[in-house]
């Protein structure tokens, strides 16, 4: 099963399709340097893996740290910007 179907199947489409759509923006960047990439797309994957267990057992002063930093990242370039400012959110709210 694969983090996204997991997510759906706890009951929060909502995540995992902004952290889908989160993940292919990052990567299709033009904006960032690719070692800016790596670092972010490292990042959603550690919010995903966090967001596939239950609610109780998910490490939100872990994926709040990485949330900050990530922010940082993707908003340098000012493109992603918009779109952290509507997904970050969803993805925050999970935690």
């Amino acid at each position: 099963m694969t983090w996204r179907s997991a997510i759906q199947n706890g009951g929060d489409a909502a995540l995992a399709v902004a952290i889908k759509e989160l993940t292919e923006a990052i990567a299709s960047s033009a904006e960032l340097r690719d070692q800016q990439k790596n670092d972010a797309l490292q990042m959603i994957e550690v919010i995903a893996a966090e967001a596939t267990q239950p609610k109780e057992k998910r490490r939100t002063a872990v994926v709040k740290s990485v949330l900050g930093t990530l922010a940082d990242i993707i908003t340098v370039g000012g493109c992603l910007a918009p779109l952290w400012a509507r997904l970050g959110p969803v993805i925050a709210n999970a935690f």
